[in-house]
């Protein structure tokens, strides 16, 4: 009987190994400070998800620890978008420098912007920008800018809602001046 249960164990952990069973693999945190553009691309993938929920506390956890940025303030940002969300067209992303030692960034920034189409035909532009690690700063690590603007056939005509903040905590507008959202 012990035989038995030895042989099934062995087969069964055999079988996971070389299957991938989920519950024997945990997912691995992607480490940032090594893998700054799988993070990147995980940030987008999650910020598209809470876009597309509506879900603005998850959105605001993305958002930089120094910013002033509210809950309520990234729930204005998703009551801009008229309608729901049906699709995403990922136009750019890019990184704007990184600084490395011994095979770890110790600054990495980035920004992009893409397009959301809603189920009403409505177009906007996402933009955004942000840290992925900053040692100098670790307040700024996250979303600074995010910003939601009409798309008119193809020419951004100014108008929308965002979030973006300086050092000081200020926010501003989609100019970089301070304003008083």
């Amino acid at each position: 009987m012990l035989k038995k249960l030895f042989c099934v164990i062995i087969v069964f952990a055999v079988v996971c190994s070389l299957t991938g069973c989920g519950f024997l693999r945990r997912e691995k945190e992607i480490d940032p400070k090594r893998s700054p553009h799988r993070y990147v691309d995980k940030v987008l993938q999650d910020m598209e998800d809470y876009l597309k929920e509506g879900d603005a506390e998850n959105l605001h956890k993305l958002i930089a620890k120094g910013s002033r940025a509210t809950v309520e303030e990234v729930q204005g940002l998703l009551d801009f978008i008229d309608g729901e969300i049906v699709s995403f067209d990922k136009e750019s992303l890019q990184p704007n420098g990184g600084t490395v030692k011994y095979g770890e960034y110790l600054k990495y920034a980035y920004g992009g912007r893409f397009n959301i189409s809603t189920s009403n035909g409505k177009e906007y532009e996402c933009h955004f920008a942000g840290y992925v690690v900053n040692d100098e700063k670790p307040e700024k690590v996250g979303l600074e800018y995010i910003a939601i603007v009409i798309n008119n056939n193809g020419s951004i005509n100014g108008y929308g809602a965002g979030l973006g903040f300086n050092e000081k905590g200020q926010p501003l507008d989609f100019g970089g001046n301070v304003t008083d959202w």
